[in-house]
């Protein structure tokens, strides 16, 4: 897998009831998601939260 960019030095917290990520393209928002649900594994630091984390990655493309 080849990684474009990365996340630096990011600390969030996201309330209960949140249903979007929004951000231009590139901004890091599939790759944000992606370490909260666990498909990415961080080169540093740790994620915490829920063990169980619901995300629905939609590809932009109609075909």
């Amino acid at each position: 897998m080849t990684v474009r960019g990365r996340l630096e030095d990011v600390t969030i917290s996201i309330p209960r009831g949140v249903t979007a990520i929004l951000g231009a393209n590139g901004s890091g928002k599939t790759t944000l998601l992606k370490l909260a649900a666990r498909l990415l594994k961080p080169d540093r630091g740790s994620v915490e939260g829920p063990r169980r984390v619901g995300v629905a990655l939609q590809n932009p493309y109609l075909g």
